[in-house]
């Protein structure tokens, strides 16, 4: 079980793009820790509105012990606009 906090960013304006993240990771069960995390991926809309994404992270974390991290990443976006 563990936590993260990330900010995603986009490279690309047209129907296929590529993203990074950079967050922090913290495993709260197996051991106490908190470090760096990067992601990168790819995206493809279908619209404005819809995405399908797909990439891998990595995660490493300090604290009770030196806990890392690989991970696979994938789903559907939804995006709207708050008026």
């Amino acid at each position: 079980l563990s936590t993260a906090a990330r900010y995603r960013t986009y490279f690309g304006t047209e129907q296929w793009k590529t993203f990074l993240e950079a967050g922090l990771w913290a495993p709260i069960r197996s051991r106490l820790g908190i470090g760096p995390l990067v992601g990168l991926g790819v995206v493809h809309d279908f619209s404005q509105d819809w995405g399908l994404f797909a990439g891998g992270e990595f995660s490493s974390a300090f604290g009770d012990g030196r806990v890392v991290s690989f991970g696979a990443l994938g789903g559907l976006q939804f995006r709207f606009a708050i008026p």
